[in-house]
């Protein structure tokens, strides 16, 4: 009896954290590209970093 109690009592842990890790869902990573004149180039940048960009790149 004590070891079906045990086996239970691992099963419903491993079920719950199972569960738990499948409810954390990743934000959706999205790329914007933005064309825009040389001089402009800075302020577009300030406002993508103003919104939380991950990351910012000018190819020139």
């Amino acid at each position: 009896m004590a070891g079906f109690a045990a086996g239970l009592a691992v099963g419903l842990i491993k079920a719950a954290c199972k569960k738990k890790n499948q409810r954390q869902v990743s934000k959706p990573q999205v790329v914007v590209l933005v064309r825009c004149p040389p001089e402009q180039i800075e302020k577009a940048a300030s406002i993508l970093w103003t919104n939380a960009a991950m990351g910012v790149k000018s190819l020139s």
